[in-house]
């Protein structure tokens, strides 16, 4: 799409519309803005339309990859504040077995993480890795979601797995060799992961609500282009109409006037 070109022929349709109103005299006429000529042109209104309709859409697909990003980001989240609490509660534990278990049962999470990153997917593509057997960092995608040419919204490369967490070393540790020492080392990978997972989840939220309000902004704008096209089309049709009343009610006029001069005419020569 050129965007430069759909810009123009929106002004186009405005500049059209204002020319008109602002030649009412020229009604009557062979002149390209009388009431004869005057009419919005139909490829160009529709063009305008559908160039708004083209951005609504890709500002509507943005939104929803945007979201399913961080509603995915939100669960990983939780998970990662279960792990968070699994650790610490494993510092206070002395028997070694209640340990390992506790340690499985994070290890289960992480796998659970993991899935997540493996099956969010938006149009066939991995929106939290490369790939659901490629846990490097996801592509970033680029929407074009208003007219001018920076307004453009990019779905940024991401590695929200365990890889990319840094949490590789919890998913292979040893459970039997697991103690308070390597709990207390784990929690800090593990803040540092949930810090890094949150802050991309308030950056997506912050991308939304700008997406919220260009797609507002679009679709206001698109209701004027139609109203507007709309509104001109039945102002050429009511001027044409009052402009052949005009000429009929003239004819007439001067019919009956010729009548009356006829009639006067012919008294006189019967005097």
């Amino acid at each position: 799409m050129k965007i430069n070109d759909s810009i123009s022929l929106n002004q186009d349709l405005y500049i059209n519309a204002s020319r008109t109103l602002a030649n009412p005299s020229s009604y009557g006429t062979e002149d390209k803005n009388s009431a004869y000529s005057i009419n919005i042109n139909p490829q160009l209104s529709t063009r305008a339309v559908n160039t708004y309709e083209n951005e609504i859409k890709n500002t509507n697909q943005a939104m929803a990859a945007n979201q399913t990003t961080t509603n995915a980001m939100e669960k990983q989240s939780e998970i990662l504040n279960n792990i968070k609490e699994k650790l610490q509660k494993s510092t206070e534990l002395t028997n070694s077995e209640d340990k390992q278990n506790l340690l499985k049962d994070i290890q289960t999470k992480l796998k659970d993480l993991d899935d997540i990153a493996k099956n969010t997917t938006f149009n066939s593509q991995n929106l939290l890795q490369n790939s659901k057997t490629d846990s490097s960092a996801s592509q970033a995608t680029s929407y074009q979601v208003g007219l001018g040419k920076g307004q453009v919204v990019e779905i940024p490369s991401l590695q929200s797995n365990t890889q990319g967490l840094n949490l590789t070393t919890l998913v292979n540790q040893d459970p039997t060799n697991f103690g308070v020492e390597d709990a207390q080392n784990f929690l800090t990978n593990v803040n540092d992961a949930i810090k890094k997972v949150d802050d991309n989840i308030t950056d997506f939220k912050q991308t939304q609500e700008k997406l919220e309000d260009t797609r507002k902004d679009l679709l206001s704008k698109r209701e004027t282009t139609i109203n507007t096209t709309n509104l001109f089309a039945d102002y050429s049709k009511d001027s044409t109409s009052f402009s052949k009343q005009n000429i009929f009610s003239l004819a007439g006029s001067i019919g009956i006037s010729q009548a009356n001069l006829n009639q006067d005419m012919v008294s006189k020569l019967l005097k």
